[in-house]
């Protein structure tokens, strides 16, 4: 049903609410209609002031007169791709964690071996979730140090710091441990 935007996420027992990509505004209100329910506005969507707006009532309508007349449902598909790509990443990662990985209280240790057999992007995704799970700010975490962690746990030594952990590589196993900042 393309007006069920909520979706439980797997493995995570999290409930998401998601916008209605996939529904045409006509979609919505006929919807609502049918069930005589009233639609609610949002007076800050009308203004030009933030950057979501102006893709939405200048930028898209551009790239549908010019280019694609049905780029709403190409970007929604594609949307739902990206979606179901991220939850089986997120799986792989998650049992990436559960055979190479030993969690603590604020501190992971991982076997780098076992770490590194994975692709790529599985293991970049295993390790933001063991920073995560170690105590770092993931809302602070960048690509820069997902970058770091992977060279890292490819060395036999040597350590790097992310906002709120550190990581170290001891022999075959990288530690990434929360740190409180004072």
């Amino acid at each position: 049903d393309p007006l069920a935007p909520i979706a439980r996420r797997p493995n995570t027992g999290v409930w998401l609410i998601r916008p209605l990509l996939g529904s045409s505004r006509a979609e919505i209100e006929g919807f609502l209609a049918a069930r005589r329910l009233c639609a609610r506005r949002d007076p800050s969507n009308v203004k030009l002031d933030f950057l979501r707006n102006r893709i939405r009532h200048e930028l898209l309508p551009l790239l549908e007169r010019r280019y694609n007349p049905a780029l709403r449902k190409a970007l929604a598909r594609a949307a739902q791709a990206l979606e179901e790509d991220d939850a089986v990443l997120e799986s792989l990662a998650e049992a990436v964690l559960r055979r190479a990985g030993v969690m603590g209280r604020r501190r992971v240790a991982l076997n780098a071996r076992g770490l590194n057999v994975a692709p790529l992007p599985v293991r970049r995704r295993a390790l933001r979730l063991a920073a995560g799970r170690a105590g770092a700010a993931l809302n602070r975490l960048t690509q820069t140090h997902l970058d770091a962690l992977v060279i890292l746990a490819a060395a036999t030594k040597g350590e790097t710091h992310l906002p709120g952990a550190i990581a170290s590589r001891l022999g075959d196993t990288l530690v990434i441990k929360h740190v409180s900042h004072r």
